[in-house]
């Protein structure tokens, strides 16, 4: 089952932030250890992500999570989503519309696999080969990207 949207304070901000860059916040973690705090930040764009993109957000994340997390000792990552990501959040549907996904309904053995073609607040349309198949979001017990 997908989760809703994180309520978590850090995510919004980066949210806010990455999107006059033209970026989707697809996920953020942040760990703290020895004092040292860690922030894994997981980004979007539908036109593709460039070494470049990932530098700009990098450099306008770190003074905002400094701030935020009341830190100087952070270590940040910047990336994409990946090709094969186990999607976490409800949202990440219509973040990845038109890429191959698949996904495992409650009661079946295999996975489906196709083209998420549209999405709503309760369903989900997956062409697989010239068939289209309607499935409740309540039926999902996981979804990932098939960039492979």
């Amino acid at each position: 089952m997908l989760l809703p949207q994180p309520d978590d304070p850090v995510f919004k901000t980066l949210q806010t932030a990455l999107k006059p860059l033209g970026l989707a916040l697809v996920d953020v973690a942040v760990r703290s250890k020895n004092g040292t705090t860690k922030a894994s930040v997981t980004v979007f764009d539908a036109n593709g992500l460039s070494i470049e993109t990932c530098a700009q957000a990098h450099r306008m994340i770190v003074p905002l999570l400094e701030n935020q997390l009341q830190t100087e000792d952070l270590y940040v990552e910047v990336g994409s989503p990946g090709l094969e990501r186990n999607l976490k959040y409800a949202f990440e549907l219509e973040l990845f519309r038109s890429r191959p996904v698949k996904i495992l309904v409650e009661g079946a053995s295999e996975w489906l696999e196709g083209i998420l073609e549209k999405v709503d607040s309760s369903q989900l349309e997956l062409r697989t080969g010239e068939e289209l198949k309607e499935i409740r979001l309540a039926d999902l017990v996981k979804a990932r990207l098939n960039d492979l």
